[in-house]
């Protein structure tokens, strides 16, 4: 009798617990149902700017996506801000996400020696879009511009305003030792850069040289 007593007792103790507690929940799902979805984690998500492909067109538009979906959204012909447009050799995003002609960089010197100049580093433009240069100059004090003269080779002066394209106006007059440049439109085109002064000559300066970047499409 005394451990049925005590196997009544339990019984009517854990049913006693059994009311008081509150069932557990059991766990919910979550479902992904983008490709940059992102389950948080308490801190804050990294993002990134993507050219999204609207849907049925070849436009792009800017978004932001987590780290994390960055590969799956360039697999399915998205791009990035600078990097090239998918489907258009040459092309470029812009910060907008609007391809632009891709730009390159080089780095070019010359010299003038009191009766000629010497150009070192041509550069071809192969899509019509903007060129920017910044030079350097050594040797000469004095107001002076940035000119582009076209290239066309095996003429006695093969750097020359009369193989250019289209005429283009020279650069902005300032003073030296860093002058710049900037021309909207060049088409394409073989050219050289070179470095003048603003006055008029003679008398012709004195011996001078540059070193320049030209950024070009």
């Amino acid at each position: 009798m005394r451990w049925r007593n005590a196997l009544v007792a339990t019984l009517a103790l854990i049913a006693a617990v059994s009311c008081d507690q509150q069932p557990l929940e059991s766990p919910q799902e979550v479902v992904a149902t983008a490709p940059d979805f992102a389950v948080s984690t308490g801190h804050a998500q990294t993002k990134i700017a993507i050219c999204h492909r609207t849907r049925g067109t070849h436009d792009f538009i800017l978004i932001s996506v987590s780290q994390t979906a960055v590969d799956a959204h360039m697999a399915h012909g998205d791009g990035q801000v600078g990097g090239p447009v998918p489907g258009q050799a040459g092309m470029n995003f812009n910060d907008a996400c609007k391809p632009v002609p891709s730009r390159r960089v080089i780095t070019v010197t010359g010299t003038w020696n009191g009766t000629s100049y010497l150009f070192s580093g041509l550069f071809t433009v192969a899509y019509a879009g903007p060129v920017d240069a910044i030079a350097t100059v050594n040797g000469f004090a004095g107001p002076m511009r940035l000119a582009l003269l076209g290239y066309k080779s095996g003429q006695a002066s093969s750097c020359s305003t009369a193989w250019l394209p289209t005429p283009l106006p020279p650069g902005p007059t300032m003073s030296p030792p860093t002058v710049t440049a900037h021309w909207d439109e060049v088409p394409p085109g073989t050219y050289c850069l070179n470095v003048v002064t603003a006055s008029a000559v003679p008398p012709w300066p004195s011996p001078y040289s540059w070193t320049a970047t030209i950024t070009y499409p």
